[in-house]
């Protein structure tokens, strides 16, 4: 299995209702963080 979660999706200055960039990636039962930040 194959998925993209997007944790945040604001500029890399947090704001008060949006969070920093960052990704998870699952594959095959695994996580993997990207761009966090």
């Amino acid at each position: 299995m194959f998925g993209v979660t997007i944790l945040g999706n604001n500029s890399a200055i947090p704001a008060y209702d949006r969070h920093p960039t960052a990704q998870v990636v699952t594959l095959n039962e695994q996580l993997f963080l990207i761009d966090c930040g």
